[in-house]
């Protein structure tokens, strides 16, 4: 791995367990009260795991229209959480 990608992945651990997780708090308390609104807004329901895909898609959409690396880190955190989620290595 090359160190670029070493320190793409330590940003997106930093991120998500250290300052995205002191504002926003626990991933399923946070992610629970996002779908929980987007249900009331649509009438739908999501999953948490979902969501997070949809935030997946949403940052790969935005990185077709104009690459930045700032998408490709947003997409890496939100399937790290996914996989949090559904009960992967911690």
């Amino acid at each position: 791995m090359s160190r670029k990608s070493r320190s793409l992945l330590a940003q997106v651990d930093a991120l998500i367990h250290g300052s995205r997780a002191r504002a926003y708090g626990p991933v399923k308390k946070n992610w629970g009260r996002t779908v929980a609104i987007f249900g009331a807004i649509t009438g739908r329901k999501l999953s948490v795991r979902e969501a997070l895909l949809l935030m997946v898609a949403a940052k790969l959409a935005r990185e077709f229209n104009r690459p930045k690396r700032d998408n490709i880190r947003d997409a890496i955190g939100y399937l790290v959480l996914y996989d949090e989620v559904k009960g992967g290595a911690k």
